[in-house]
């Protein structure tokens, strides 16, 4: 295994190995404060760290502070004993008093917003539900998801993706048509199901 995807396996959770991702551990770290949705650092006891300067420098510092930052794209990341992990995953292994290994591999926001760690707005799901719950696009012309214009029909192409799969609804020479039926398809995609 590559020492990059070996990053990733820990980072995402994969590793049962490793001491830090267990649920005991995790509490350890952090108090998750629900109402917010956000980490806040706990003193860690002394068998976290190698030694005793280590410890002691450590909780001199973090403990009760906010743990994490947004990234580019939104997600509260953080640096655990030197891996970055995601908020929102050790957020669901605290939660559910599992270890980070044991976490879905997709979590979804229903509000989209990244950031927003609450458990309320924390559901499991399938990749391609996640995706379904996201905003439109930015390369999306029509201004509607899953309506694109067809060059060659020279007509509003339809689509969905559910289950992994993408279901062609037809061509309409009419817009307003177009967005009908792709509204009316959403129901397929349940609980998930986004407009724009």
């Amino acid at each position: 295994m590559d020492e990059r995807r070996r990053r990733r396996d820990i980072r995402d959770g994969a590793s049962s190995k490793r001491e830090f991702a267990t649920a005991q551990y995790l509490n350890e770290c952090f108090e998750y404060n629900e109402s917010t949705g956000s980490l806040v650092w706990r003193t860690r006891p002394r068998h976290h760290f190698k030694n005793n300067q280590a410890f002691s420098r450590w909780n001199n510092k973090f403990p009760g502070r906010q743990a994490g930052t947004a990234e580019e794209r939104g997600y509260i990341i953080l640096s655990l004993n030197g891996v970055i992990l995601y908020a929102h995953r050790i957020i669901w292994a605290i939660i559910h008093g599992i270890n980070l290994c044991d976490v879905p591999d997709e979590i979804d926001h229903k509000d989209l917003d990244k950031s927003n760690n609450r458990k309320s707005n924390l559901r499991e799901a399938e990749r391609w539900q996640n995706g379904s719950n996201r905003a439109i696009q930015r390369n999306n012309t029509s201004g509607h998801k899953g309506v694109d214009w067809h060059k060659q029909g020279k007509s509003w192409r339809v689509r969905i993706n559910v289950s992994g799969k993408e279901i062609q609804l037809g061509l309409y020479k009419n817009f307003d048509d177009a967005v009908a039926a792709r509204l009316a398809a959403n129901d397929m995609h349940g609980e998930f199901a986004r407009v724009a």
